[in-house]
C-alpha cells in the first residue's frame, strides 16, 4: 500500500478534532497534519492532552487563511504519494481508509477516491463519492467512510 497522509483543517473544532484524529490513527494513517486556522477555542490543547502520537504534526497559521489555503499548507508539509483531506467533524469507519486505498491502487488511471458521509442518524448522502465517466475519478462504494 502506498503511503497515505491525512490533512485536517481545524478551526474551533475542540472535541471533534480529537475524535477525528483518533479515528484516522486507528485506521493506520502514516501521518496526520492538523492545520489550525487560528482557532480561538482550546482545540489544540485538547488534542495534545487527549492524544500523544509521533504521527501527528500541528501547523499553526497566525490567522484564518481559509480551508483551501490550509489544505495546501498541509499538502506541502507531506511527502506521501496519497493525501486524504478530512474535515475535523468526520470520523473514519473501520476499514474505510484501506477500502479507499484498495480502489485507488486497483487501476493506475484512478487518481481520486472519496467516501460516503453517514450521519449519526444513519442518513447517508453522497459527499465526494460520485462515479464519473471521465478517467481518474472513481467511487469507493457505500461501505466507505
Amino acid at each position: 500500500m502506498r503511503r497515505c497522509d491525512i490533512v485536517i483543517v481545524n478551526y474551533n473544532a475542540r472535541n471533534l478534532l480529537a475524535d477525528c484524529v483518533r479515528s484516522v490513527l486507528a485506521e493506520g494513517a502514516c501521518h496526520v497534519f492538523v492545520v489550525d486556522n487560528d482557532s480561538r477555542d482550546d482545540s489544540l490543547a485538547h488534542l495534545s492532552a487527549s492524544i500523544s502520537d509521533e504521527r501527528i504534526s500541528v501547523i499553526c497559521n497566525g490567522r484564518n487563511l481559509g480551508f483551501a489555503a490550509a489544505c495546501n499548507i498541509g499538502a506541502r508539509a507531506s511527502n506521501a504519494s496519497v493525501l486524504l483531506f478530512l474535515n475535523p467533524d468526520s470520523v473514519l469507519a473501520e476499514g474505510s481508509l484501506r477500502r479507499m486505498m484498495d480502489v485507488l491502487e486497483s487501476d493506475p488511471s484512478i487518481g481520486m477516491v472519496g467516501g460516503f458521509c453517514v450521519t449519526r442518524m444513519a442518513l447517508s448522502s453522497r459527499v465526494g463519492a460520485e462515479s464519473f465517466s471521465r478517467p481518474g475519478v472513481h467511487s469507493c462504494g457505500p461501505s466507505a467512510c
